[in-house]
């Protein structure tokens, strides 16, 4: 079986590739990655974020965000962003055509960010959002990694559902 493992950042794929090569017999398919494009908020502490006359900067420096839109969720302007920076530089096998895969599981923070990053992926590339699973994890530990990977994920569509209800809760206010 083919099974694409779509994340926000190579160190976690690193730790998922790293259980799966140690223990080949429990997960004999063949595992290809994807990126996501980064998504964080606009309010977020951390970058440092400001719009100035329709130029988005992060500490000071332009950056290359644009506004999230998704057509599955209406997302107020100015709130969530999606970088516009390359990913694909961090394939780690050359991944052409996502929907050609027998399973795609999200291995996204299971934050609003990952969510949001992962639900843009499916849309950018017309994936349905029941056919894939995300999941669920924390800490990244191998025990956890090869557990995960063994029982059944949750559809992604009904993480989405959970999320907009959220979404919708908080205001689309920034997490962090």
């Amino acid at each position: 079986m083919k099974i694409l493992l779509v994340s926000e950042k190579p160190a976690h794929v690193r730790e998922f590739l790293h259980v799966i090569k140690q223990h080949p017999t429990e997960f004999p398919d063949e595992y290809f990655i994807d990126y996501v494009k980064a998504i964080r908020h606009l309010n977020d502490s951390c970058c440092g974020f400001k719009k100035i006359d329709d130029v988005y900067y992060s500490h000071g420096s332009p950056c290359s965000i644009k506004p999230l839109s998704l057509k599955s969720l209406s997302i107020p302007i100015d709130t969530y962003m999606e970088s516009q920076s390359d990913t694909s530089r961090y394939n780690y096998k050359s991944v052409t055509y996502p929907n050609a895969y027998d399973k795609i599981i999200s291995i996204c923070e299971n934050d609003e960010y990952g969510k949001l990053a992962f639900a843009k992926y499916l849309e950018d590339h017309n994936i349905d959002f029941a056919e894939p699973s995300f999941i669920d994890w924390f800490c990244l530990t191998p025990g956890i990694i090869s557990k995960k990977l063994k029982e059944a994920n949750t559809p992604f569509n009904e993480v989405f559902e959970e999320l907009k209800d959220k979404l919708n809760h908080d205001n689309y206010f920034s997490p962090y």
